[in-house]
């Protein structure tokens, strides 16, 4: 059972929720591949509805241990993504729900674009170690199947 405080999220943003484990938009999509339940909220635009700030496109909530993944689906400019992904994260820390840095994954999933040097990519993935959440995946052609462990 979720804690009380991902329950009135969900409740108070059910019209934004389904129980869906796959999202696509232009072409570029993320699925998670597992039998656990999963809630699949909307953010941009939905869930985050402030015109003036970036936000990553979706999160899912693991049911089974109230891990949070934000997701950016994106068709170009791969480097804005990370931005998306972290401002989102502050963004529901400071102002929706505080949620543990432990219990927090970002998936970045590209058109073939991210920074040009590989080097760029492995240091985001640690800052957003260091800062934000628990690991940052980064897909660059069009699909990213996430299996939980």
């Amino acid at each position: 059972m979720m804690n009380k405080d991902i329950q009135n999220f969900v409740e108070n943003n059910k019209i934004y929720c389904s129980n869906k484990k796959s999202v696509t938009q232009n072409g570029i999509n993320f699925t998670i591949l597992s039998k656990e339940s999963f809630i699949c909220f909307e953010i941009d635009g939905k869930i985050i509805n402030t015109q003036n700030s970036i936000k990553c496109d979706w999160g899912f909530i693991r049911e089974s241990n109230e891990d949070f993944y934000f997701v950016e689906l994106k068709g170009k400019n791969g480097d804005h993504g990370f931005d998306q992904i972290i401002t989102t994260i502050e963004y529901m820390n400071s102002h929706i729900l505080k949620i543990p840095k432990n219990k927090t994954f970002g998936f970045l999933v590209a058109n073939g674009y991210v920074p040009k040097e590989s080097g760029d990519v492995q240091k985001k993935k640690i800052i957003f170690r260091d800062k934000y959440g628990k690991s940052l995946e980064v897909c660059t052609n069009k699909k990213m199947i996430h299996k939980p462990k």
